[in-house]
């Protein structure tokens, strides 16, 4: 997770903080708005229910007043009728007002309609005849208009005929009137009677009057438990309702029900708007923090961080020429930028110093081997013409070049410089050869200069114009030659050519080597020739030897002193590097983001993998001083016991270990110990791309009485045009990110083996496997059936170079 991204998870986290808050304040305020509606809702049912029973109060109060009105106590009806259509204009919240007698027959009416009715079968007419209560109250609807009336009778008393007074409260125009009055516009209002009937509904009233609510949620609510609080309620179409209810029991044969609703989302409005706009700002603000943070990190951090990332990945990937750069932003980013900067320098510094010196090292033991076999050459060959082959022989193999010839002065007066033998080549190339040395057209050249002058003389390409050499040249791929002098006892006895595919091959520290190499080759042939001289010489050549000898290992201390103030050097800034990442993890860790610290931490893991390969490097010099403890080795318990303590490395991973029978050795036990260690190493680390990984190690035969040694695997392999790179101090052939590794444990195994006077190679493919063979004496012969066992991994060795 990038650091960009961690801190706008920190911003939206700090964000929900007010967001929660903003949240519980809703539900807060939500709660307290649904109690106020609550308690409004259930006051305005209230307030209707007393409405109407103040109605009810004024009506019994009116039928007092006419009770004893004179006009009433008459037989007249048309008198009656015109004194109750008075009555009923100064009181127009009823629809009529009307006199009964008691066998129940009409007798007067408000509306003077004159009509015949019997009302004996009505409730509140039984109701008011017996008297039970002042007045009796039924609601019912209107035969004609089919609107809801409150039917309100209360009898006379005291005049003759007694009879029963009845006045038609209009609940329709009543509740109407309330129903205007309430406080929330949006309300709801109805009036129920106890058997579920509706007598009345606002708004929209004329599609529910009469219809039933008996089997509704509402309904229970409202004929339930007297005095409940408001509740919440979802109808039909799914909106949620807040409704309250007043029983008004006085009210007919079991009462009637008040109530009073409004919209759950329409009490809510003020409030759900509120929240939105808090929400709103606090998006708007999220946003805007968003985008500053954004920014902030992209320039400030994110930027910078991948700058040196992406340095620190090339310097680790050998890139040493690797620089951040400038501009260094100001702060602990741009310190740690120019401290890396002048690391990385100083690093390029002393791994150049390094690399020269390993070169310098390189040289020097192939110096020392090429004059060694040079001498040993001269010393042991039987006659002159195997000591010439010889000669060409140890330039080509041992030298590494691609070819070289050796030629005698003829003693004619063309001066003639006739071949003698030589190697790289094929034997019809002598045939072609046709050079001179005297100044002529034919001995201008190098050969004939370096004859006339005594010195060695180069050339690009070809040394004659013969288009047989010019052919050659080019089948061979070479760039450069080198003739030098051969030099007898008193005069010149003839010519030493080289050949090399490398244009710069022949620098002044080769062209020195090479004629200390043609000097040797010159007192050799020159000893041939002259027996009792070899033996003056001999004490001669041994002082040579020896103070060559000497000047080696005088080199190589020199080299080993070298390393070792490069590596002191190295690892004061190393140690400055690590020591102030830890400062600055340790001073600003706080404030550092993860994933700064983690660049911190890849920081010092780059250091110590630095130091780790100095001392590496320190190792293998090392190895060239100590002196060898050589002892009767059991190779193949050496073997196991490295198998052993490998097998708890590469967990859960499917490894065939073939381990043939191998003989004992005569070595140095700690030094072998290292090699089968980096040699067994490489192949469970180089197989681990491998589903099923096969690791053998066995006995390929002999080569010059040595025992022929080889760890084979199944592994990635390698491509053998880079096979030389192999056994190189640093050198990889994969990428650091995809195997582990400092590239300097096989020249440790090349290093002990040439001490063991063995020598090592190694034969792979890309993508199948590689082979690993190395040489060493044996102890006791291999038995019929070793040998029978290793003989086709014999075969394969023989074509080894």
């Amino acid at each position: 997770m990038t650091i960009r991204t961690r801190l706008l998870l920190l911003i939206l986290f700090a964000t929900l903080i007010p967001a929660l808050v903003s949240g519980f304040q809703f539900l807060a305020r939500r709660d307290a708005e649904v109690a106020a509606a609550k308690r409004d809702l259930a006051a305005e049912a209230e307030h209707v229910a007393q409405a109407l029973r103040d109605a009810v109060r004024a009506t019994a109060q009116l039928h007092y007043g006419l009770s004893r009105a004179r006009e009433l106590a008459t037989s007249d009806r048309a008198a009656c009728s015109g004194f109750l259509g008075a009555v009923l204009k100064d009181h127009p919240q009823y629809t009529g007002v009307l006199t009964i007698l008691p066998d129940g027959s009409l007798f007067c009416d408000s509306l003077g309609s004159g009509r015949t009715l019997n009302l004996t079968d009505r409730r509140y007419f039984q109701d008011a005849l017996r008297g039970d209560s002042p007045i009796a109250i039924e609601p019912v609807f209107g035969r004609l208009t089919g609107r809801a009336v409150l039917q309100i009778a209360a009898r006379t008393e005291g005049t003759q005929p007694d009879f029963v007074l009845l006045a038609s409260l209009d609940l329709e125009k009543f509740m109407s009137a309330l129903a205007k009055a309430l406080r929330r516009s949006s309300a709801l209002m109805a009036l129920v009677d106890n058997k579920g009937t509706v007598l009345y509904w606002h708004p929209g009233g004329e599609a529910l009057r009469g219809s039933s609510m008996a089997d509704s949620q509402l309904f229970r609510f409202a004929s339930g438990q007297r005095g409940a609080e408001p509740q919440e309620f979802r109808d039909g179409g799914g909106l949620s309702r807040i409704w309250a209810a007043h029983h008004l029991p006085e009210f007919g044969q079991g009462g009637m029900h008040v109530l009073v609703g409004g919209a759950t989302e329409e009490l809510l409005a003020v409030v759900e708007r509120d929240f939105r706009h808090a929400l709103s700002i606090l998006a708007l603000v999220s946003l805007l923090a968003f985008t500053g943070a954004w920014l902030l990190v992209e320039f400030a951090v994110r930027r910078q961080a991948t700058r040196i990332v992406a340095a620190v990945t090339h310097f680790s990937g050998g890139d040493f020429g690797t620089r951040i750069g400038r501009p260094y932003p100001r702060g602990e980013i741009g310190m740690l930028m120019s401290a890396l900067d002048k690391s990385f320098e100083l690093t390029q510094t002393v791994h150049r110093s390094v690399v020269d010196g390993a070169e310098v090292l390189r040289r020097s033991n192939r110096a020392s081997g090429l004059l060694f076999q040079t001498n040993k050459a001269v010393t042991q060959s039987p006659d002159e013409r195997a000591l010439l082959r010889q000669l060409c022989r140890v330039v080509v193999e041992f030298g590494g070049y691609s070819r070289c010839w050796l030629g005698y002065v003829e003693q004619d007066t063309a001066g003639r410089i006739r071949p003698m033998a030589q190697a790289g080549g094929d034997d019809g190339d002598l045939a072609t050869l046709d050079f001179t040395w005297p100044d002529s057209p034919g001995g201008r050249g190098p050969v004939g200069r370096a004859m006339r002058d005594g010195e060695p003389a180069q050339a690009q390409g070809l040394l004659g114009d013969a288009g047989a050499q010019r052919e050659c040249a080019a089948r061979m791929g070479e760039a450069a030659a080198i003739a030098l002098p051969i030099q007898g006892n008193s005069d010149r006895v003839g010519v030493l050519v080289i050949y090399t595919v490398q244009a710069d091959r022949f620098d002044e520290h080769e062209v020195r080597l090479l004629g200390e190499l043609a000097a040797d080759m010159g007192f050799g042939i020159h000893a041939l020739r002259n027996r009792s001289e070899l033996e003056r010489h001999r004490s001669h050549l041994e002082e040579l030897v020896d103070q060559r000898t000497a000047e080696l290992l005088a080199s190589q201390r020199d080299v080993e002193s070298f390393f070792f103030s490069v590596s002191h050097d190295l690892r004061a800034p190393l140690r400055h590097v690590q020591g102030y990442a830890e400062l600055l993890g340790a001073d600003a860790g706080s404030t550092l983001s993860p994933e700064a610290r983690r660049y911190l931490r890849v920081i010092a893991g780059a250091g110590a993998e630095m130091d780790d390969s100095i001392e590496e490097l320190l190792v293998f010099l090392r190895m060239s001083r100590d002196g060898l403890h050589e002892s009767e080795v059991d190779l193949e318990a050496l073997v196991r016991e490295t198998i052993a303590r490998l097998e708890p490395d590469p967990q859960d991973r499917d490894i065939a270990w073939e381990v043939a029978p191998l003989p004992r050795v005569g070595g140095d036990a700690a030094m072998l110990r290292q090699v089968i260690s980096h040699l067994l190493g490489n192949a469970v680390k180089f197989t681990r791309p491998r589903e099923a990984a096969s690791i053998e190690v066995g006995c390929a035969g002999e080569e010059s009485g040595r025992l022929i040694l080889f760890v084979r695997d199944n592994g990635v392999g390698f491509d053998m045009q880079y096979a030389d790179k192999l056994f190189g101090v640093f050198q990889r052939l994969h990428r650091a990110d995809e195997f582990e590794g400092k590239g300097i444990g096989l020249a440790h195994v090349r290093r002990i083996i040439a001490r063991h006077g063995g020598r090592t190679w190694a034969e792979g493919r890309l993508g199948e496997g590689a082979t690993f063979y190395f040489t060493l004496k044996a102890s006791a012969p291999l038995k019929t059936e070793e040998q029978g066992a290793s003989h086709e991994s014999a075969q394969a060795a023989r074509g080894a170079p």
